[in-house]
């Protein structure tokens, strides 16, 4: 289980990571170098990053690496830069880490884990009675009473939504008009 998500607070994944934890109320945390909050436009207060006394991104990498559990790293392309030295300071100290090079995951590999959940979710879904449909919920996103019938239809949209986007790029290969 996740107990805790700690981030350096970096644009990109790093922040994505943060606001994931403010949004699931996941307690979060992170190290940044001094200044940092200054020199990164944008950084906000309601990241709970601690302040080193070092202006030292390396040390703030090494904390933020040692204070955790497992290191996720995603880039786009092979590692360079900070993020080498993450990835280094994990095996150094024996901890798990995870690289996704998002240049290398295929898209025909997501949409084979889709079908495979949809698949899983016809059994589930063919399993619930009338009166199951009409069973309501506060949703999390929209603060009102919805039924699961209901619910059900919008995911079904959503998802062939993403699906159809997905299929798209496959056939445009990026190049969209």
């Amino acid at each position: 289980m996740l107990k805790k998500i700690i981030s350096g607070g970096k644009a990109g994944a790093d922040r994505a990571a943060l606001d994931v934890a403010i949004r699931f109320g996941i307690p979060h945390g992170g190290w940044i170098s001094k200044d940092n909050r200054k020199d990164d436009v944008g950084l906000p207060d309601k990241y709970q990053l601690e302040e080193m006394l070092t202006k030292s991104r390396s040390s703030a990498i090494a904390h933020n690496v040692l204070q955790s559990d497992g290191t996720l790293i995603i880039s786009r392309g092979p590692l360079e830069g900070d993020i080498t030295l993450a990835r280094q300071l994990a095996v150094h100290h024996g901890r798990p880490w995870l690289h996704i090079n998002i240049n290398k995951t295929f898209i025909s590999d997501s949409i084979k884990i889709l079908e495979g959940l949809h698949t899983r979710w016809i059994v589930l879904l063919k399993s619930l009675s009338e009166d199951d449909l009409k069973k309501e919920f506060i949703h999390p996103d929209y603060s009102k009473r919805i039924s699961l019938g209901v619910n059900i239809s919008l995911y079904a949209w959503h998802s062939n939504h993403h699906l159809e986007h997905i299929k798209q790029a496959l056939r445009y290969r990026g190049v969209f008009q």
